[in-house]
């Protein structure tokens, strides 16, 4: 009896050190898949800020009630948005955010990463409008900006950046291209 036992004890632990490697040498080659490259971001001073002019036919008032509009229209509570709308400068502001999600290895779903949070201005003139979006952060316990994404050698370096780098990209990019279709039409 006590033949058997050691014999399955042996055969038992003989198995489990024959998987070892072969799990170690899975992790190695998953480590050794090339990295994805973060995309290339508008940077002014060190800091991620989109920015553009854009000629548009009309008075400062009429693209003004325009923008205006683009507001309502884009987001869904406009007036958690807004910080500043001054019709006689022009000048709409405001601060918003949009969700960045994170693949879940274990399940390969998409998971709640957190909010990334931006200033957003328009000033409309005479045949014409700027658009600024800058300031744009992780929301976090305090400013977490996400320009810290892209430092690999950073202390708190996370591979996932990268897919919050493109996200964050590819919004910003369709929103700048929906105000523009917008205030053309």
């Amino acid at each position: 009896m006590k033949k058997n036992f050691f014999a399955c004890l042996f055969v038992f632990i003989g198995l489990c050190l024959a998987t070892m490697p072969a799990s170690a040498q899975k992790k190695k080659d998953k480590d050794s898949e090339p990295e994805k490259e973060a995309p290339e971001m508008p940077r002014e001073n060190d800091l991620i800020v989109y920015k553009g002019e854009q000629a548009a036919t009309g008075s400062q008032a009429d693209l003004y009630k325009k923008c205006l509009a683009w507001f309502n229209g884009y987001y869904k509570n406009p007036t958690s948005v807004f910080r500043e709308r001054d019709e006689e400068k022009g000048l709409i502001s405001g601060v918003a955010r949009f969700q960045i999600k994170s693949l879940n290895p274990k399940t390969g779903t998409k998971d709640n990463a957190g909010l990334v949070v931006y200033d957003i201005s328009v000033t409309c003139k005479e045949n014409g409008y700027s658009y600024r979006i800058e300031k744009i952060n992780w929301k976090q316990a305090s400013y977490y900006g996400i320009e810290k994404w892209f430092d690999k050698d950073g202390q708190y370096y996370k591979s996932e950046y990268v897919d919050f780098l493109e996200q964050t990209d590819t919004f910003l990019k369709e929103l700048i291209a929906d105000l523009e279709s917008h205030m053309a039409g």
